[in-house]
C-alpha cells in the first residue's frame, strides 16, 4: 500500500483526543431507518413463509436469531 504523499497529509484535521468529533445523531437515525428496512424485510419474509407457503424452515428460524441478535448489538452500541 502507498502512502499519500507530505501534502495530502498536511491538510488532514489534527485530532484532539480532549473534545472529538461526535457523529452520534445521525448516525442513530441511519441506524433506526435501516433497522426498520430490515425488520420490514424479515417480516416479509416471515409472511410469504408462513402465510403463503405453509412451510417454514430452519434458515426462517435463524434470521430471526440474526434479527434478534443484530438488534440487541445495535441497542448496546447506542446505549
Amino acid at each position: 500500500m502507498r502512502l499519500p504523499p507530505a501534502s495530502i497529509w498536511e491538510t488532514f484535521p489534527t485530532s484532539d483526543p480532549t473534545h472529538p468529533v461526535r457523529h452520534g445523531s445521525g448516525l442513530i437515525v441511519v441506524n433506526a431507518v435501516f433497522m426498520g428496512l430490515i425488520t420490514l424485510a424479515v417480516a416479509l419474509r416471515l409472511y410469504t413463509r408462513v402465510a403463503i407457503k405453509r412451510k417454514c424452515g430452519w434458515d426462517d428460524y435463524f434470521i430471526v436469531v440474526a434479527l434478534v441478535c443484530f438488534t440487541r448489538l445495535e441497542a448496546d452500541a447506542v446505549a
